[in-house]
């Protein structure tokens, strides 16, 4: 896996968060620590994606279906800057099986959703970090909300290949379906965050995280394809994870 690990570092997009500012490697060590990139056969990086167990990881079906299609897939766990191999003990893990879920193909994104089962285990994870799934609580309008990803920074353009992070909140489902239409479905989370901020290509699969009471993260959305607008619109719809909660729980009893 040493050789992947270099070209996934050489081949690094230089892609980051519309707006928003630069993960802290301490303070995010946590998020870094369950999340990463999919990695194609020839060392291209696809998306992001969120560990759930050793095991298993959660991504877009947009993403992960065509690359395995392809053949070869992997998936390096851990990193934060996808030009250095030095900065975070990132772990490069082939992909063994990819199941979208079985709605995946609506037009509008609705079910763009797949777990990925790899070959080798993951981990060690930070002790004390480990996100709830889709605490529905948490996605009611207003509700702060941090989101993470590699992805470029305006529509078609490119940056830094360090992780980043920005700050939106959970968009009224009326208001969002007034400026993007159906895009914003039942099974969507929308979120808002002016002109200025959101997601962007390559920032597919990574996390929409909200924080409970107790102070520990719930992973509310995956930053979805179809409502991703690059800030070019205030709102975008995100797949909302409380929506597949039953069937996410049956993947991870699946082995891999």
């Amino acid at each position: 896996m040493a050789f992947l690990s270099v070209i996934v570092a050489q081949g690094a997009p230089s892609h980051a968060i519309v707006g928003g500012t630069q993960a802290e490697l301490f303070h995010d060590r946590g998020v870094v620590s369950r999340m990463g990139v999919l990695v194609g056969r020839d060392g291209s990086v696809l998306c992001a994606g969120v560990v759930l167990d050793e095991w298993t990881v959660i991504t877009t079906a947009s993403c992960a279906e065509p690359a395995w299609g392809a053949g070869g897939l992997f998936f390096n766990r851990g990193d934060y800057d996808l030009s250095s191999l030095t900065e975070a003990p990132n772990q490069v893990v082939p992909v063994s099986s990819v199941t979208p879920h079985p709605r995946y193909g609506d037009q509008w994104g609705e079910y763009d959703l797949a777990v990925l089962k790899v070959s080798e285990p993951m981990g060690p994870f930070l002790e004390g970090y480990s996100p709830t799934l889709g605490n529905r609580k948490l996605e009611q309008a207003g509700t702060q909300v941090v989101i993470f990803g590699w992805g470029a920074r305006s529509f078609g353009g490119s940056a830094q290949s360090l992780l980043r992070r920005a700050e939106m909140r959970v968009a009224a489902t009326e208001a969002c379906r007034a400026a993007i239409g159906p895009y914003a479905t039942p099974n969507s989370l929308c979120l808002e965050g002016g002109r200025a901020i959101g997601s962007c290509h390559g920032d597919e699969g990574g996390p929409v995280l909200a924080r409970e009471d107790s102070g520990q993260y719930s992973l509310i959305a995956l930053i979805g394809k179809h409502g991703n607008r690059c800030a070019e619109m205030p709102y975008e719809a995100n797949v909302r994870i409380s929506a597949f909660r039953s069937w996410i729980i049956d993947q991870l009893g699946r082995q891999p």
